[in-house]
């Protein structure tokens, strides 16, 4: 009989906090889990980053193939983790030795076994939406193989871990008044005007936004660069781990945060 052990990390999820158990989870209930695993060479990898940051002239940074040869994860560990998924009947999604992740596909009852856990059903209010939830009491266990070999094990909690925290001002009394208080706002292109940007469109260039929580509506977008008077450019909604934008919520309390159901958050894959 192989040994189980705490994983490395993740091993005991935060407590549900003001939520209730609904009972255990549908066995043939399917999702994902992502493992990530070691990284090679970790001494030298950090050595590395740190005469970077101290500003090493003989250090210099690495291609995206010359990190993958030294620092990503060993062929043999990815293959410990494809046997694991093979002995538990769980499918491999995708691998990816530079990211060091390896994504598995199964049922409720097939990670209960594989991972020594029992996922449960939870409710949760938040502000005026009922929320529901994956969630495992226990530590995530690992066999003695893949003690070290695997560092993190992400996705059998699905709880939301994080939100945007903005919140609108109250009004203001009769007797306060904001000194220099101006109601004008400026546009991209105003702003442009004002500060000197040299003259351009941003054409074959790319920018990225992290979103954790919330959406857009492709209508809104439409019509706010429409006002301006511009081009809209193409927006791409790029899923991590499954996550999907929702556009809905209350700015002043109770934000509606991408959820990951059968689709996946994540920006709560890394929450167990």
């Amino acid at each position: 009989m192989v040994r189980q052990h705490p994983a490395a990390k993740g091993a005991t999820p935060a407590t549900a906090i003001h939520a209730r158990a609904l009972g255990a989870c549908d066995p043939t209930e399917r999702f994902e889990v992502v493992l990530t695993l070691r990284r090679a060479d970790e001494a030298g990898f950090r050595s590395l980053v740190s005469r970077l940051e101290a500003g090493d002239p003989d250090a210099r940074p690495v291609s995206r193939d010359e990190y993958e040869q030294r620092h990503g994860t060993a062929a043999q560990d990815v293959q410990q983790v494809l046997e694991f998924a093979r002995t538990h009947g769980l499918r491999v999604v995708h691998q990816d030795p530079r990211s060091r992740r390896v994504v598995l596909s199964g049922t409720v009852a097939q990670f209960n076994a594989a991972f020594g856990v029992q996922l449960q059903r939870f409710e949760q209010q938040d502000g005026a939406v009922l929320r529901h939830f994956r969630h495992h009491a226990g530590a995530v266990r690992l066999p003695d193989a893949l003690q070290g070999v695997v560092t993190a094990v992400l996705g059998l909690d699905d709880q939301a871990k994080a939100a945007p925290h903005f919140r609108l001002g109250p009004p203001l009394g009769p007797d306060f008044r904001p000194a220099r208080a101006s109601a004008q706002s400026f546009t991209p292109l105003q702003l442009g005007q004002l500060y000197g940007f040299p003259p351009g469109d941003g054409k074959g260039q790319c920018i990225g936004l992290i979103e954790l929580g919330g959406g857009y509506l492709a209508s809104d977008l439409s019509a706010y660069f429409r006002q301006l008077g511009v081009p809209a450019p193409q927006v791409v909604a790029v899923s991590v781990d499954g996550a999907q934008p929702d556009a809905g919520g209350d700015p002043n309390g109770s934000p509606r945060r991408w959820r990951r159901k059968g689709f996946n958050p994540r920006p709560r894959a890394g929450g167990d």
